[in-house]
Parts: C-alpha cells; structure tokens; sequence
C-alpha cells in the first residue's frame, strides 16, 4: 500500500476549502443581488411616481396658464397651488429615489466585493487543482521508475517468482521460503 503523500494531502485541503469558500460566495451573491434588484425595482417605481407627478404638475400649470388667459384668477390660483404642491411632491420623490440610488451603490459596492471574493476563490482552486495534478504526475512517474527497478527470476528449488532490485548488487537466487528452510538446515 502506497503512503499518503502529505503535499497530497495539503493540497485536497486547499481544494476544499476553496470550494467551501466558493459555496459562501455564491450564497453571498445570490442574497446580494437580491437586494441589489429590490433597490433597482424601487428606483424604477420611483422613476415612474416621478414621471406622473411631473405631468400632474405639468397639466396644473397649463390649466393655471389657460385660466389667467380666460380672467378666471380663483381657477388660475387653485390650478398653481395644485402645482405647487405637486413640486413639493415631486422633490420628495427625487429624495426618495437618490436615496434607493444611494442603496444601491452601497449593495453595488458588495456585490463587487463578493463576486471578487468569488474569483479570488475559483483562482485559489485551480492553482491547488493544477498543484494537485502536477505533484500526482510525479509520484506516479516516481513510483513507475520504481517499479521498473523491481524484476522476478525462477526460485533454483521450487521455481516461484523472486523479487530483486536491478541496483542490487547480489541477487538472491532462493525464494523467502526456501531460503529459510536452508537456513534452519544443518550444515
């Protein structure tokens, strides 16, 4: 049995965790954009509110316009208030709407962090990825040249294979069982 490589070993942690760490980035997107698109959503109502109080307030001051013409000054007054508070309203809606924009840019800001976060963690896994493979090609390329050294030759008694090393410099000719049997023999 091969020994566990500790390299090995160190590098499938560091695979792991990396995609550990890509799990919580993904989570962290998926919340942060939900929230990214509920202050986007926001905006564009606001845009929306914004665009009919403009045209409410729009047809107040033509209504106001067309009743100076007509003489009719109550009308003319009550069409310019209705105007004006249609601004106020209008003012308060674009301080609204910048406010969403203001949330936005913040979970914006979040999203751009998290999505590095992301990367960074992709990166991390397939350096260890690469490591990984590349130290798994060496051992076995090593423990080939190993194996390589290894040969088998025919026991002289009984004929069962013998294991020896090229690098030997005396190659066993009995097979464990039969040197043993010649040890215990009397001389």
């Amino acid at each position: 049995m091969m020994n566990k490589d500790t390299e090995l070993e160190r590098l499938r942690a560091e695979m792991d965790s990396a995609q550990n760490d890509i799990a919580s980035a993904k989570a962290a997107l998926d919340s942060i954009s939900a929230s990214r698109n509920g202050y986007k959503s926001l905006i564009e109502q606001s845009k929306c509110r914004i665009d009919d109080i403009r045209r409410s307030m729009e047809r107040e001051y033509q209504d106001m316009k067309y009743c100076y013409q007509c003489h009719d000054r109550y009308s003319a007054d009550n069409h310019k208030y209705n105007a004006q508070s249609y601004r106020d309203s209008l003012n308060r809606e674009r301080e609204i709407k910048n406010g969403y924009i203001e949330q936005k840019r913040i979970w914006d800001e979040r999203f751009h962090d998290a999505l590095a976060d992301l990367n960074s963690a992709r990166e991390r896994k397939q350096r260890a990825r690469e490591a990984f493979n590349e130290r798994l090609s060496r051992l076995r390329a090593e423990r080939e040249r190993q194996q390589a050294m290894w040969r088998e030759k025919a026991c002289k008694c009984c004929g069962r294979a013998v294991r020896y090393r090229v690098d030997w410099s005396k190659v066993p000719d009995l097979c464990p069982g039969c040197k043993e049997k010649a040890a215990r023999r009397p001389r």
